[in-house]
């Protein structure tokens, strides 16, 4: 019995020996001193830490977004087939919405409804843009009031707050009944 624990306690002391030298080894060691500040120059690189560009593809978009503000608050109903969501390394998100309609209700039930082929989404400036589109505006519930419909060229929509920024080139306006539509 003594020889047993004479032996379990060589052993213990031999594998105690083999631990500390190769803990030792591990932190004076120069080639893992030159990988590991190779690894905090890769963790602090912009480059490594997420790739240039990346893209989710999208189908059956819809948003909902809310403005308040002191006359009341817009409600603003987005919808899209397909999408293309970009996200690069300056935190920049931007949506791609194909074949969009937009629907925009005023504190006064005024409505406006935007139809477009192609449009972008800027997430960060808030920001709904395209190159070319189709507006109307109507009053909520009545549908004997004109019409306002147009075609407009590099249309802006800004959400940023009420009254919401919208801007148009191109602007070509008719006026109509709502029974035309």
């Amino acid at each position: 019995m003594k020889q047993f624990r004479k032996a379990i306690f060589l052993s213990l002391l031999i594998w105690t020996a083999c631990l500390m030298t190769l803990i030792f080894q591990m932190t004076n060691f120069p080639i893992l001193k030159e990988n590991s500040s190779k690894f905090d120059k890769y963790r602090t690189s912009k480059e490594a830490v997420l790739p240039e560009i990346i893209v989710q593809e999208r189908k059956g978009v819809s948003k909902e977004i809310w403005i308040s503000g002191k006359d009341g608050r817009i409600s603003c109903h987005i919808e899209s087939p397909s999408s293309s969501l970009k996200f690069d390394s300056t935190k920049s998100m931007q949506e791609t919405l194909t074949n969009l309609k937009v629907w925009i209700r005023e504190p006064n039930d005024q409505i406006r409804f935007l139809k477009a082929a192609l449009a972008d989404y800027n997430y960060k400036k808030q920001l709904l843009s395209s190159h070319k589109a189709f507006i109307s505006s109507y009053k909520l519930g009545n549908t004997n009031n004109s019409l306002f419909t147009s075609e407009a060229n590099d249309l802006i929509i800004s959400f940023k707050g009420i009254p919401f920024g919208f801007t148009a080139k191109g602007f070509s306006a008719h006026l109509q009944t709502g029974a035309s539509l």
